[in-house]
């Protein structure tokens, strides 16, 4: 672990700070969003996380600076715990800055009461002054209302009328201030992050199993694309299928996602495709999903610097950067959990990864340039 490093450069640069931390809705992990400092002398960003033990930290990820200042933690697990984050300085003479301030997260937790009420206990926001929290309450996650609102110095809530069957409980935080990560520091006031989220915890007093996915329909645009749906059930095991081949799904029923992996739609219209969602004792859950044939937003990832194969693999992977230009800082392979196998920092043009001890199953290959990120979706056979 990591208590702080030292920087000649600090008297030059103030200490760059985090802005929140929250659960992103669309991938159901930890995210961690700070606006840079406007400066020719920065190179990234190192993201750390405290460790399993108290005020120790780990260095989890790094952000070029050119790059939107956001980092998504896929090791996290929002619905089991909060966690504790802080981001550091990387220099372009290789110097790194003070550890900052941290960050903690909300995490929401619901217990049955004594004459049938429900009860939210939650862990304290840690990072900025705030002084409440708002408690929103649905009977569908797509649609939670604020139910009320409890000053900053409690951390628990009973709803003494919940409604009948599944309900969905979600702790939120106003943000003091407005936290935009696509500016520098000091030049707008407007930004995408106003408020940080608890996880969204689904909860019923009923004995009955129940089984519902958010969202219930997705449109994307022409290009190949990863994205998550969120489970929300009681059932221990449960099973998804696709009825169209241009796209796969993955259960990853410990994190309570499924893992959508599209093909780039090269017809000439609009196509459809149906998501089912089935277990025992419970009516299937179906997702529609609709693929155009424009571009919405430019990719942010190219395929064309960076080739994986096999795909399917077996015993071993090889990783060929085919651009000098786009030299790859680090290499990292994880399972869908966001557990970590392999890690190469600095690689060879060519890598190659034993996999002979992986179970089979999706996996998940980073490949990080200086301003680039490419994510490779993998099948162990």
């Amino acid at each position: 672990g990591i208590d702080y490093y030292y920087s000649e450069h600090k008297s030059q640069v103030g200490d760059q700070d985090i802005c929140m931390v929250t659960v992103d809705s669309s991938t159901s992990k930890n995210l961690i969003a700070w606006e840079r400092e406007q400066s020719t002398d920065i190179d990234g960003y190192k993201v750390y996380k405290e460790t399993f033990q108290a005020n120790v930290y780990d260095s989890i990820g790094y952000v070029p600076y050119n790059k939107l200042s956001v980092f998504i933690d896929t090791s996290s697990r929002p619905a089991v715990r909060a966690n504790r984050y802080k981001v550091s300085t990387i220099f372009n003479d290789g110097n790194e800055s003070y550890l900052s301030k941290h960050h903690k997260t909300i995490h929401l937790t619901a217990n049955t009461g004594t004459s049938g009420e429900n009860n939210l206990i939650w862990s304290h926001y840690e990072g900025f002054t705030f002084s409440s929290y708002k408690i929103y309450r649905g009977t569908n996650p797509a649609n939670i209302s604020l139910l009320d609102s409890v000053p900053s110095n409690l951390t628990s809530y009973t709803d003494v009328n919940p409604p009948a069957g599944v309900v969905f409980y979600q702790v939120v935080v106003d943000l003091p201030y407005i936290c935009d990560p696509s500016i520098f520091r000091a030049q707008g006031t407007s930004g995408p992050f106003s408020h940080s989220l608890s996880n969204l915890k689904d909860y019923s007093q009923s004995s009955n199993d129940y089984l519902i996915i958010s969202p219930s329909a997705v449109s994307i645009d022409i290009n190949a694309r990863i994205f998550y749906l969120t489970v929300f059930t009681n059932l221990k095991t449960w099973s998804v299928t696709a009825d169209q081949s241009w796209l796969t799904v993955i259960e990853d029923i410990d994190g309570g996602r499924i893992l959508v992996n599209v093909d780039k739609n090269t017809e000439t219209s609009e196509r459809t495709a149906e998501i089912t969602v089935s277990g025992s004792g419970v009516s299937n859950f179906n997702i529609s999903l609709t693929q155009g044939i424009t571009n919405s937003v430019e990719e942010e990832l190219k395929d064309d610097f960076i080739v994986v194969t096999p795909n399917p693999f077996t015993d071993k992977l090889s990783v060929n950067n085919l651009s000098i230009a786009n030299d790859i800082l680090k290499i990292e392979l994880y399972d869908l959990n966001g557990k970590r196998y392999f890690q190469s920092e600095n690689p060879e043009l060519f890598t190659e990864i034993d996999c002979s001890d992986l179970k089979s199953g999706m996996y998940i290959l980073k490949a990080i340039s200086k301003d680039k990120a490419y994510t490779y979706l993998l099948v162990k056979q």
